[in-house]
């Protein structure tokens, strides 16, 4: 009897032991379970980020074109305006030659003939 008593005090022990282990290894489980869930909720809120971030980088490349686009169309209408405006205002200036001579040292001088009609310049 005293070998049927300590295999069962034995075998009791073992229950309890494994018993332990499967409360731990239970424990664990359940700790990794919460953190594959909140870690399941960040990747899906990551999704989430990432399509609004996409939505609105589309939204800004969008306004940008549109900035583009209007900046171009002003640029063009005051090109016109005031092409229209300088033509407008456009007088040809009478064209007045003055007759040069060099000298020996290479310097320019305006001849005597040339300095009448240069003078003349200025009465326009």
């Amino acid at each position: 009897m005293k070998d049927t008593g300590k295999a069962q005090t034995t075998l009791v022990a073992e229950r309890d032991a494994a018993k332990d282990k499967l409360k731990v290894a239970e424990a664990k489980i359940h700790d990794l379970a919460a953190r594959l869930e909140e870690e399941s909720r960040e990747f899906t809120d990551m999704g989430v980020l990432r399509q609004r971030i996409a939505e609105e980088m589309e939204d800004e490349r969008k306004q940008y074109q549109k900035d583009l686009a209007d900046r171009d169309f002003t640029a063009d209408q005051t090109r016109k305006k005031y092409q229209g405006t300088a033509f407008r205002f456009y007088t040809p200036f009478p064209v007045v030659t003055c007759h040069l001579q060099r000298n020996s040292r290479s310097s320019v001088k305006v001849s005597a003939r040339s300095q009448p009609i240069c003078s003349r310049v200025g009465s326009y």
